[in-house]
């Protein structure tokens, strides 16, 4: 079953549906394949040193009731991400995150829609920009290229097929809670694949 079109005929999903969600879905984790990834991450490290950056990969298995929202780029109505990174699977794959369950009411997580094809550019920018003390070494255009490397390696061109939703809220311990505080939260609806990439550091 994958995300891609809504069921039209599918009635809009009760509490007790996403109850039921909650309880059956299954989160796998992935490794994120050796190339892109890893260099793209060894820059941004390079730039936060007070932070860093983490990333995770994750296949998810769940019913209709998900299909219903995820096919409709709606997760943000049932604070998706706020109950997926809460669940025992990304808690434990992710453990630098030192993520609290439940996310404290001030901590929980606001997402705004972005876009898959901008996101080359902004993952580039974001490490041209640089951390808190140090800048990218490199040129713009080199930037913009470890940022376009990691969506081919994600998605390639299937730039339709993917939701974007990012935020600047330190929704976990490890963020500094400053101006360097960053979450791509990646969606792919044909794959019914996660990816989650975090970025912080503080001066």
């Amino acid at each position: 079953m994958d995300w891609l079109k809504p069921e039209l005929e599918q009635a809009t999903p009760t509490p007790e549906h996403l109850e039921k969600m909650w309880q059956s879905l299954e989160i796998v984790v992935e490794p994120f394949a050796a190339g892109a990834g890893q260099a793209y991450m060894e820059a941004i490290c390079t730039t936060h040193v007070n932070g860093g950056a983490v990333m995770g990969q994750f296949l998810v298995k769940g019913d209709q009731t998900l299909q219903w929202y995820a096919s409709r780029q709606s997760l943000e109505e049932i604070n998706f991400f706020d109950q997926f990174v809460c669940t025992q699977t990304i808690i434990a794959a992710l453990p630098a995150l030192k993520i609290q369950k439940p996310l404290r009411a001030e901590l929980q997580v606001e997402f705004k829609r972005n876009n898959a094809f901008t996101l080359d550019g902004d993952l580039g920018f974001t490490l041209f920009q640089g951390g808190a003390y140090e800048q990218f070494k490199g040129t713009a255009a080199e930037a913009k290229q470890l940022g376009k490397n990691l969506c081919d390696q994600m998605f390639s061109d299937r730039l339709d097929e993917i939701s974007v939703y990012k935020t600047n809220l330190a929704w976990a311990e490890w963020f500094a809670d400053v101006a360097w505080d960053i979450t791509w939260f990646i969606v792919d609806r044909r794959h019914c694949r996660v990816w989650l990439i975090c970025l912080t550091d503080t001066d």
